[in-house]
């Protein structure tokens, strides 16, 4: 069974997942315009162990850029030390005591009409 823990990780930022909000008029929600994986952590004596994290990020990348969204102001976010630390500390706040699943999403936050995917905002 999944669990959907107290804390998340939206734009950079730890958000309380009740607080996590994108809105039911953006384009995700309108239009379905979002990609994303899904990725392994196995809970070691000596920490966590992702299972292939630089490939998920590539694919997820590459699965963006597919559908044409611009992913300029989220692909620092997606750099392997970056999102790495990112999810260090997303672990340290929900405290998980068992091997988990990861579901890492881009949303097109953008609120336009139609399906455009060019030179819009993505959370």
């Amino acid at each position: 069974m999944a669990n959907i823990y107290t804390n998340t990780l939206i734009d950079g930022e730890i958000t309380p997942k009740d607080h996590a909000a994108i809105s039911i008029t953006s384009s995700a929600v309108l239009y379905g315009l979002s990609v994303y994986t899904v990725f392994s952590l196995k809970k070691t004596d000596s920490g966590w162990l992702v299972f292939r994290l630089p490939e998920h990020l590539a694919r997820l990348q590459q699965s963006g850029r597919l559908i044409g969204l611009t992913l300029k102001n989220i692909t620092p976010l997606l750099e392997l030390h970056t999102f790495t630390k990112h999810l260090s500390a997303l672990l340290e706040a929900n405290q998980p005591a068992t091997d988990q699943f990861c579901r890492l999403t881009i949303h097109v936050s953008a609120e336009v009409p139609g399906v455009r995917t060019r030179d819009l905002s993505v959370t």
